[in-house]
């Protein structure tokens, strides 16, 4: 059960927990999908993670995995970010820097859940009502 702390924030505070807890979601979906423990979450990682989370309030059309991939990679390559074979932080080269259908099923999955992850999280915090949406 939620405190009542974090039920009082206010819906900017919110999001932020919500973005930490999605982000923290896909770094332990990617752990467990990949086994690569060499991922370390960067400040701009974390930023990402906000607006994403952001836009998952607002546009209902970001909820599905490849629109939530695409407006990723977007801001991914709004911030210099190429593709690559490997991901490299210094250089800014990423290997999922290509349109959804074109991940490896693992990744795919890890998109699945990491929308229905955010999903959940938005949802408990109050910040997401899921009755208006029509799936």
């Amino acid at each position: 059960m939620l405190s009542v702390e974090l039920l009082s924030l206010s819906d900017d505070a919110k999001m932020e927990v919500c973005a930490l807890f999605a982000h923290a979601a896909w770094a332990g979906m990617n752990l467990a999908f990949t086994g690569d423990t060499r991922f370390i979450p960067t400040e701009e990682d974390l930023r990402s993670s906000l607006q994403n989370v952001k836009l998952f309030v607002l546009d209902p059309d970001v909820r599905k995995p490849g629109a939530s991939h695409t407006a990723w990679m977007a801001d991914k390559i709004s911030q210099g970010w190429k593709y690559g074979p490997e991901r490299d932080n210094d250089e800014k080269i990423h290997p999922c820097l290509v349109p959804f259908t074109q991940l490896p099923i693992e990744d795919q999955r890890k998109d699945h859940n990491q929308c229905g992850s955010q999903e959940a999280i938005l949802t408990i915090f109050g910040l997401l009502d899921l009755t208006d949406s029509a799936e």
